[in-house]
């Protein structure tokens, strides 16, 4: 045998071999095999098992309802320092499914008013407050249906006369953060009110032995004034160390101890620096010969 017919013989069992690989291959049963379809997973989607595949159902995530939200001031146009204003909101859906949480965030001038309260629908809550804004939530508006709710606050007594209050909010919606138009309400004097005064000092106790802690306590100061006082006597005026700042709603509480005082009758007088307004309480110093 030459060397051609040596390699012819050689690729032909290699052409056997491979004949006879096939066949066997040919003779197993076929496993159909099929490989899950690509698709999200992890928080994006969820399996669902059927027909011997996994199908990938993609979670719908809702966004903020579809509201609108507007302001109405209480009074409308102008309120009186020293008095409340009550800030109306009316949040509406004009989605097709429920809104089940909208938050609101009304903002407002610290240097002007000061928060008081929320009167809110039974279900909502107030969630926060700092000088500049008041935070709530509404929870559960029904489709097509107004939610309202109130926000109120107290003018400062030293507001200055013909300032404007600004106010609008913000809210939650579907393109992220809205905001109301600009509500301004104009300050005016109060119809009570004057230049300086004299008011009456609550004192408690009101009499009492030499020695005795009065307690003497306001709140028709300006916000942040400062107070200075004095003693009358039944004979004399006496100048006391005594100073006070009123706070932000006008209030101020002095403690006087009437050590030292003879029995008789007593006034302690504070006097608003800025807006002249005196404030007098009467006390009695107890004693042999005083009721």
């Amino acid at each position: 045998m030459n060397h051609t017919d040596a390699h012819r013989g050689r690729m032909g069992r290699i052409a056997l071999l491979v004949a006879l690989l096939a066949a066997l291959l040919a003779a197993l049963p076929v496993v159909a095999q099929e490989a899950p379809p690509a698709g999200p997973v992890g928080d994006e989607a969820l399996p669902q098992q059927g027909g011997g595949q996994v199908v990938y159902l993609p979670v719908i995530r809702r966004g903020p309802a579809n509201v609108q939200l507007a302001l109405r001031p209480v009074p409308l146009q102008q309120v009186q320092r020293g008095t409340i204003l009550s800030v109306e909101f009316r949040l509406t859906n004009v989605d097709q499914a429920v809104a089940p949480s909208t938050l609101l965030s009304l903002a407002y001038s610290s240097r002007l008013t000061i928060f008081t309260e929320t009167a809110l629908a039974p279900g909502d809550t107030q969630v926060s407050f700092d000088d500049t804004r008041v935070t709530v939530r509404v929870n559960n508006v029904p489709p097509g249906q107004t939610r309202t709710g109130r926000i109120n606050f107290f003018v400062r007594r030293d507001a200055p006369v013909g300032d404007r209050i600004p106010l609008y909010a913000t809210f939650q919606c579907p393109a992220g953060l809205c905001r109301t138009a600009l509500v301004q309400v104009e300050i005016i004097r109060n119809e009570e009110e004057g230049v300086g005064g004299i008011f009456n000092l609550t004192v408690s106790p009101d009499r009492g032995p030499p020695g005795t802690a009065h307690v003497f306590t306001a709140d028709f100061f300006s916000p942040g004034e400062e107070i200075v006082t004095w003693l009358n006597t039944e004979t004399d005026v006496v100048p006391l160390d005594i100073t006070t700042t009123a706070d932000g709603a006008g209030r101020i509480r002095i403690v006087f101890g009437s050590g030292g005082l003879s029995p008789g009758f007593y006034s302690l007088v504070a006097h608003g620096e800025r807006s002249d307004i005196t404030g007098v309480g009467a006390f009695i110093v107890t004693g042999p010969g005083v009721p």
